[in-house]
């Protein structure tokens, strides 16, 4: 398992609605994908898509990876909304559109909850 994949089940504890799920079967999602389609993500430039494709905020778990591949925000936030079991990806429904705004602050929240959950610290 890689560090990143390791680093994202531990902010996952708990992550299902009401039961424990074999979360090790899950795999990350790009948000905004690796390759995206040219015109389908205009809401992030080329060199930001570069910076924040990695980062916290543009990364989530799925057991649906096939069929959200490529797809532009709208269509990935309804797959992700409907089909998931995981509380993590209903956090989607804050953005309308998906950005470096929006980026980072879903990693700022991610990592809010990661520190109140795991160390008890109230604040950043």
């Amino acid at each position: 398992m890689s560090f990143r994949k390791a680093e994202l089940f531990r902010i996952l504890k708990e992550v299902t609605h009401g039961s424990q799920l074999k979360i090790k079967k899950a795999e990350i999602e790009h948000i905004i994908p690796q390759n995206p389609v040219p015109g389908q993500w205009t809401s992030i430039s080329f060199d930001d898509h570069e910076k924040y494709l990695h980062t916290l905020g543009n990364l989530t778990l799925t057991f649906d990876n096939q069929s959200l591949s490529n797809k532009v925000f709208a269509d990935k936030k309804k797959i992700l909304i409907e089909r998931s079991r995981i509380k993590l990806n209903n956090d989607l429904l804050k953005y309308d559109d998906f950005n470096v705004k929006a980026i980072e602050s879903r990693a700022e929240s991610m990592l809010r909850s990661f520190l109140l959950e795991f160390l008890d610290i109230q604040t950043l």
